[in-house]
Order: structure tokens, then sequence, then C-alpha cells
């Protein structure tokens, strides 16, 4: 391992640990005021770190609302909470069960287990590459670390939102990095399985305890979600330890429980619109097992945590926008930021987009398609055949266990409301780890009853090692299909750019612009969290593509016009979503000119004075004056510059009514070792014309080469090949200036 490794898996680990810890100091303060008894480790755990991440958030929250949002004062703030909350960590709840004849076996099960989960922290280690991390969840969460404010944000994907997870994603920015986010998402994943386990543990012991987490670990769906800055693992935290501490107070009582189920259920609906599926079933749940008439109180007990924890979102929604559900019932509370065709468009995308369908034979295959046609629901990672093949179990355990029929009932509602409304699988992951616990208990139950308590012990903990095998297996994959995470700045820049085409180009933007700019993205809103300026441009929202759909391709004043409409200081167009190709006209324009262009990208600057093509001199030029169909100038090398912009063009025409061919310049570093290569695919017809590749050479570029190839049986007729420095400068430049290629 290099220092560099070291220093970066020290750093982002210790990070994340401290996160935990502070978190988990922090939680079991504020639930011992709450009265709060557990009765494992794994429950302990759970509740107090979920119950940390809500008050940290909202901390959070109220310091950006004041605009106080600092890296100094939030750090401030929660040392102060890490202290207080250290006067009661003595306080412990009762001793854990399961000392007995199992226990030894219990404890090297979890060794051995815990050995085999250490390489699922590699997978938070990546840098973001999520699309709705960086075009939404990041992108709010870094502007909010910048700027100290939580307020409306009209030009990323959602102006408001209940943001949770994003001031948790602010606050790790602003103490850590992008990393440091995703690892609040791979500690929810570590909430969610730490609370199954509990589940299972207080039925079947120890060892099945990690039954339900290795079960629950064993979805790559998961581990996935784990891995990112989205808000879905952070929701399934809250609402599975919201789910399972009601499931505490309907076997035991103890209105604690109660009090912390509606904590955590506030701190759901604070993360997602979705939540609130789950407080009226609770509320009602409350009133049918305690009577309509004794309800009163322990609804009280849920309801108030519940308010306190979550209205600080809604009434934020309603402050800015007029409703406290935006962008949801626009027709009840009126529209602001987006108009009647973003809602439809939204709303057509959600119910109608994703999914296997609607119908009854579309209901009745939901099981299968979940697991065999993931792909149907728009995710990626998958769910478990654990789960399926678990089903005897879980049936077993419904007929036999109340609190299993509960949850199970719970599951299955939500289900249903899920499919009827966005059929995406992430969306569905919340009741996820309710079925984890349900297979899990099952099948301890019917171990415990069908096997001989003398290989009971040891058949649970060795079950237990073989659950934690699908898990290591995912991540030992994940990371020989990527490597190992990118532990220098100029790995993750390289990793960022061969999985984001257009990440490139805003790198060359941040680096020469700073934050001094405005950047117009056309179809590539996942750049919003990587552009260091105002950044525009998104299906809905005030900087809709509408705005500039029908001036891309007119003149050049109407272009212009749309650009300083929207502010745009450059506009960025991905070509394989737009089609804009690699076209003549771009050196035509005046003052919307290429700025940077790699292969599916092209970065155009917005001038306020007039610019024209310069060239420098010829680096490459090969003539053929018998005018050959053939290619005969193919690996010509020439020394470049990085960051400068080049035009290879390539003069030719065809004997026949057209030819194809593809232009290409490949770019090397100093040690002659491949870079990148970009390409177009060009026609020649039978008049002699001028065909260009445009490219701006990657960073640590020294040196680049020329090939030329046809594409199919035709070959063009080649007469020059040429490749200049290409630069864009001010009219008023003379001619001999614009010539030589005088800086912009």
């Amino acid at each position: 391992m290099s220092p560099d490794q070291f220093a970066f898996y020290a750093h982002s680990l210790g990070s994340g640990l401290l996160a935990a810890g502070v978190a988990y100091t922090i939680g079991r303060r504020g639930l011992l005021l709450l009265g709060f008894r557990s009765e494992s480790a794994w429950e302990d755990f759970s509740c107090s770190a979920a119950a940390g991440l809500g008050i940290i958030a909202l901390t959070a929250f109220g310091l950006g609302t004041a605009g106080l949002l600092r890296a100094g004062l939030f750090a401030g703030v929660l040392a102060c909470l890490v202290l207080f909350s250290l006067t009661a960590l003595g306080r412990r709840g009762d001793p854990p069960p399961g000392r007995g004849e199992g226990a030894a076996l219990d404890r090297t099960a979890f060794v051995f287990t815990l050995l085999l989960a250490i390489p699922l922290l590699l997978l938070p280690l990546y840098p973001p590459t999520g699309p709705d991390a960086i075009t939404y969840h990041l992108a709010v969460a870094r502007k909010m670390a910048t700027s100290g404010v939580v307020g409306p944000t009209p030009e990323f994907r959602y102006a408001v939102f209940p943001e949770l997870a994003e001031v948790l994603f602010a606050g790790a920015l602003l103490l850590g990095n992008d990393v440091t986010a995703q690892g609040i998402s791979f500690l929810a994943l570590v909430i969610a399985a730490a609370a199954v386990a509990a589940f299972v543990r207080r039925r079947n012991g120890s060892a099945a305890g990690l039954w339900g987490a290795g079960l629950l670990l064993s979805n790559s769906a998961l581990l996935l979600l784990g891995a990112v800055a989205y808000g879905d693992m952070i929701l399934t935290a809250f609402v599975t330890v919201s789910l399972l501490s009601f499931e505490r107070w309907r076997e035991e009582g103890g209105e604690r429980w109660l009090a912390v189920a509606g904590l955590m259920g506030g701190f759901a609906a604070g993360t997602k619109y979705s939540a609130l599926f789950f407080p009226p079933i609770l509320l009602v749940m409350i009133a049918a097992a305690t009577g309509w008439r004794r309800a009163l109180r322990p609804v009280l007990m849920f309801l108030v945590p519940f308010v306190i924890t979550a209205f600080p979102w809604y009434l934020f929604n309603l402050y800015h926008t007029g409703n406290p559900v935006w962008p949801f019932f626009s027709r009840a509370f009126g529209l602001r930021y987006w108009n009647e065709t973003d809602i439809a468009a939204q709303t057509s995308d959600l119910l109608s987009q994703y999914g296997s369908g609607k119908s009854l034979s579309a209901f009745l295959m939901l099981p299968w398609n979940l697991f065999a046609h993931g792909e149907l629901f728009h995710t990626e990672g998958s769910l478990s055949y654990l789960l399926i093949a678990g089903l005897p179990f879980a049936l077993y355990e419904v007929a036999r266990d109340r609190s299993a029929r509960r949850l199970a009932s719970v599951g299955a509602a939500y289900t249903i409301f899920w499919f009827f409304t966005a059929q995406i699988l992430r969306y569905l992951i919340p009741v996820v780890p309710l079925y984890c616990a349900i297979v899990s208990a099952g099948a301890g139950r019917f171990l415990r009853r069908s096997v001989s308590p003398k290989i009971l012990p040891a058949g649970s903990a060795l079950l237990a090692i073989v659950l934690f095998l699908p898990p290591l297996y995912f991540a030992l994959q994940f990371a020989g299909t990527l490597g190992l995470p990118p532990s220098t700045p100029g790995e993750r820049d390289r990793f960022l750019d061969k999985r984001l085409p257009s990440h490139g180009a805003v790198r060359f933007l941040n680096e020469r612009a700073g934050n001094a700019y405005t950047l117009y993205s056309y179809h590539d809103p996942q750049m919003a969290y990587f552009a260091s300026g105002e950044f525009r441009g998104d299906f809905f929202g005030p900087w809709r593509y509408s705005r500039i759909e029908g001036a891309l391709n007119a003149r050049e004043d109407t272009l212009l016009t749309a650009l300083r409409e929207l502010g745009a200081d450059y506009l960025l167009i991905r070509d394989d979503s737009s089609g804009c190709g690699c076209r003549e006209e771009w050196l035509t324009r005046r003052f919307v000119v290429p700025y940077y262009r790699s292969p599916g990208v092209a970065l155009f600057r917005v001038s306020s004075a007039p610019l024209s093509a310069a060239y420098g001199p010829e680096l490459v030029s090969a003539d053929d004056t018998a005018g050959r169909a053939s290619f005969a100038h193919t690996g010509i090398q020439f020394a470049v510059t990085e960051g400068k912009m080049y035009c290879l063009m390539c003069t030719g025409s065809t004997h026949a009514e057209f030819a194809l061919a593809v232009l290409q310049l490949t770019w090397l570093d100093e040690r002659g070792a491949h870079i990148r290569t970009d390409e177009a695919s060009v026609i020649f017809l039978p008049k002699t014309s001028v065909r260009r590749l445009i490219s701006t050479s990657p960073a640590h570029a020294s040196a680049a080469t020329v090939a030329l190839a046809p594409l199919g049986k035709i070959a063009p007729v080649i007469t020059h090949v040429s490749v200049r420095e290409l630069r864009f400068l001010p009219d008023h430049l003379p001619a001999s200036g614009r010539a030589s290629g005088i800086e912009q």
C-alpha cells in the first residue's frame, strides 16, 4: 500500500468512524431523556445512532435557516453536544441476554462476520457518480455548505424538499468531503442492519440476529444505496427503527418505545415525502391496540415527537413556496418555481415510465419481476434471491407470531402503495428490512423446533457466517471491476473523467474561471455538483431545457439572446443527447464559440464582443497530391500542451456518391502512455471539402497522434491532413495576432 493510499483510507475510514461515534453519543443522550433502555448492543446502537443523525440534521438545519451553517460554528456546536452527552453514557440499559451455552459460539460468529464485512467499507470510498447524488443531493448540500444558508434551490432538481439527508451531507462536506457524505449513507445501512439483528436476536438468540443483518446485506440494491449520497438509505434506517420500536411497544409495553417510534417517524418524514405513508397506519394500530377510548395518551406519545421532528421541514416548504408538500397538490396550494407542464411531466415520469405496469397480471407477477427482471424498476443492484428462498420461513413466522403479522401487513400495504405509484426499486427499499427480519425470525423459529439443541448453536453460528458471504462476494467483485478507490486528486479526476463524459469540461472551466461564472448545461444535469460557479439547466423548473431548445439550431443571434436571458456565460452540450455533432457552423459563430471539446461533450463560451477563429502554425502537415484512396498518414505524432484546443482538418472527396470515415486524435502522456482517444465520424461527398475534429487536450497530455480510418468499403480520397492549435480571439486584434494564436 502506497503512502497516498494509506493516508486516504485512514482519513476516510477515520472520519466515518468519528461520524458514527458522534451520532451514537448524541443520540443516546437524547434517547435517555425519553427513558430509553436497550436490550442488546444491536438495539442500543441502531436506535442511538439513528437518533443522533436526526438531531445533528436538525442542528444543521437550524444553523442554516439562520445563515450560520459554517464549519467552525457547526463543529463547535457538535462538540458541545458531545460533551453534554458524555455525562450520560454510563447509564447503560439492561444487560443483554444470551450468556449461556451458545454465547462463545455467538461471539466467534460475530468476529468472523465482522471480518467478512470489512471489504464492504470500500463501497462508499469511490468518488460520487450516482445520478441523483450529483444532480440534486450533493449539489444542494454543496450550496448549503458554501453559502452557509439552507434555502430554496430552484437551480437544481427541486427548489424545496424535506432535506434532512441534504443537511447531513452539507455537514459532511463542511467537516470532510463527499466521501464523508457517502459514509453517512453507509452508516444508515449499518443502522438498518443492526435494527434487524436486534429484532431477530430477541426471538432466536445472538447468532440468529446475525442472520438478519447478513440477509439484509445480501441485497446488492441496499449495498449500493449505502455507498452513495442519496436519501433512500437514510430514510430506510429511520423507517426500520421506527417500525421495530413500535413493535417493542406492542410486545412489552412501555410508552418510551412509542416516543422513539414517533421520533424516528418524524426524522423519516423529514427525509422524504414517502415516509408520510407510515404514521397514519401506526396511529390506527395504536388506537386499535389500546381501544379508542384509551388511545389519547399513547397517540400523543407517538405524535408529539413526530410533529417536533417532522414539521420543521414542512414549515420551511410552506414559508418559501406556500405549499408544505411542494410540488405535489399544486392545484390546492398554487404553483411556484414549476409550471403546470413541469408538474405533468414529473407526474408522468414517476407514474408511467418505470416498472411492469399496474394491471392485475402485473401485480400477480410482481414478486417474479422484482427478482428476475429488476431492470424494469430503474435500479442498480438487485434484491437477494435468499428472500425468495426464505419465503416459506416468512409464512411460517407470520402464521405463528403477531409481531410478524403486523410487520408483514405494514410491508404489504406499502408495497401495494408503491406498486400504484412510482415503481422504482429504491423507493421500495424502506420495507425490505422488514421482510428480512420476518424471514430470519421464521428461520430461527423453525430451526429451534426442528434441530437438536446440541447442534443448534454451532449450526446457527455457521449459518450466520455463510450469510455474510454474498455481500463479501459483491464487494470484492465491485472492487475488482472498478479497481481500488482513487486515493489522489489525479486518480480521482481520471476516475470521474472516465465515467462522466462532461466532468473534464467542467473541471477545465473550474481551473480557468474559478467560481466566477454561470454555466447552462443542456441535458447534463449531473454536472450540478461539480460546477464551482452557478449552475443552471434541468428538465423542470425556471431553467428548464425548453427555454433553449428552439434556439440551438436557430440563428446565432437567437441563441445568444436565449443564453443571455438565462444569464449563461458558458453553454455545455452533450453530443450524445442533443445530436449536435462536430458541425462546421461552430467555427462561424462570433458570440457563442467553442471553449472545450472532448468525446460527446462541447463547451461553448458566450462572449460580449465578437470573436473569430484563429489558427496557429501547422503542427502536422501532410499532402497526398496523387489523391489516392488510401490513408497513408495514420500514426503521425506531434507535441501538445494540456488544456489547449486543437483542430484536425482533413481535405478530401470521393469518387462514389459518399464515403464515411473516422478522424481520431489519441492523447499521450510524457511517457507515451495512452490517456484518451477522441474521434468524429465524418462524410465526404464528390465535391472536395474539409472535415474537422476539434478537441481539447486532456490533463497530463504532452503528445498526440493522428489516425484516419474508413467506415465501410468505400474509402474517401484524402489530399491534405493538417493539425493546428485553435483559439477564438477578439476581432479588434490584428490578423497577425489572431493567426499566431494570442491568448484570449
